[in-house]
C-alpha cells in the first residue's frame, strides 16, 4: 500500500505590507493543503484531498476576512492510446454560495504520432478580501464553463499543435482605475463575458536544445456591449530557446502582445 499511496501536506504563508498614498495596507494569506495520490492498478491514478485558504486584508478601515475550503477527487486513466481525466471539486466559501465544479478530459494517440482530444470543465472564483475592500457594491462569485479541442502531431524531435477554446463567464470580476488611496480603483462584476481563441504551438527537443513557440489569436468581449474586455490583447505570441550544457541551462525568451485597451489610458 505504501508504494501505491503517496501523501503530501503543506502550509503556505504569504504576507505583504505596503503603502498606498498615506494608508498602510496589510494582506495576509494562509493556505493549508492535504493531497493524496493512490495508484489503482496500472491504468488509474486517483487523487483526493482537501484545502483551506484564509485571507486577511486591512487598508486602514476595519479588517476584512475571507475563508474558503475545498474537497476534491480526480482520476487519471491511461491505457494504450487512451488518456482521460475525470474530476470533481466542492467549494465552500464564506458569505457566498457553495459550488461544485467538474473537469472532463479525453485524448487518443494514434500510432502515427497524432493525438486528438478535447476537454470541458466548469470554474468558480469567489472575490478575495482585497477585491471586497475595493468594491462599492457586493461582488458575486465568478462562474465559468469551458470547452477545448486540440490536435497534436509528433514528427521526430518536432511537435506541432493547434487548439481552440471557448469560455463563457458569468459575473467576471474586473478592475477599473479611479478614486484615491488606498484602492486607486474599484472592482465590479461584468454580467456575462465570452472568451474564445485559437493557438498554434511548436516544440523541438534534441541534443540538449529545447525550443517552444506559440501564437494566439483570441477575443474577450462583454456580451452585453460586444466590446473588448480591458487589458485583453487580441493577438500574442512567445518564443523560448534553452540549451542544457552539463549542469547549466542557458536560455532566452521573448514575448509579444497586441494593443490592450485600459481605462483612462
Amino acid at each position: 500500500l505504501s508504494q501505491a499511496w503517496h501523501m503530501q501536506a503543506s502550509v503556505q504563508q504569504q504576507s505583504a505590507d505596503y503603502l498606498t498614498g498615506t494608508s498602510l495596507v496589510t494582506d495576509d494569506v494562509t493556505q493549508l493543503r492535504w493531497h493524496n495520490n493512490v495508484q489503482l492498478g496500472s491504468a488509474n491514478l486517483l487523487s483526493v484531498g482537501v484545502d483551506h485558504k484564509n485571507n486577511r486584508y486591512r487598508n486602514g478601515a476595519l479588517p476584512i476576512k475571507r475563508d474558503s475550503s475545498g474537497i476534491y477527487a480526480q482520476n487519471q486513466f491511461h491505457h494504450g492510446g487512451h488518456d482521460a481525466v475525470v474530476g470533481v471539486r466542492f467549494n465552500e466559501n464564506e458569505d457566498t454560495q457553495d459550488e461544485t465544479t467538474y473537469d472532463l478530459e479525453y485524448a487518443y494517440t494514434f500510432s502515427t504520432g497524432t493525438q486528438v482530444g478535447g476537454a470541458t470543465n466548469t470554474g468558480f472564483k469567489a472575490a478575495n478580501a482585497n477585491e471586497i475592500a475595493c468594491s462599492p457594491a457586493a461582488l458575486n462569485p465568478e462562474t465559468s464553463r469551458n470547452y477545448e479541442l486540440f490536435v497534436k502531431q509528433q514528427l521526430g524531435q518536432h511537435r506541432l499543435g493547434i487548439s481552440g477554446y471557448h469560455q463563457e463567464v458569468e459575473n467576471l470580476i474586473t478592475f477599473a482605475f479611479g478614486g484615491g488611496a488606498p484602492c486607486f480603483g474599484t472592482y465590479s462584476n461584468t454580467a456575462e463575458a465570452e472568451l474564445a481563441g485559437v493557438e498554434l504551438q511548436y516544440q523541438y527537443a534534441n541534443a540538449g536544445w529545447q525550443i517552444d513557440a506559440n501564437v494566439v489569436g483570441s477575443k474577450a468581449v462583454n456580451k452585453a456591449t460586444d466590446s473588448q474586455l480591458l487589458r485583453r490583447a487580441r493577438r500574442q505570441g512567445s518564443l523560448s530557446i534553452n540549451k542544457t550544457i552539463g549542469d547549466w541551462v542557458l536560455g532566452a525568451q521573448v514575448q509579444a502582445q497586441g494593443k490592450r485597451t485600459d481605462a483612462g489610458f
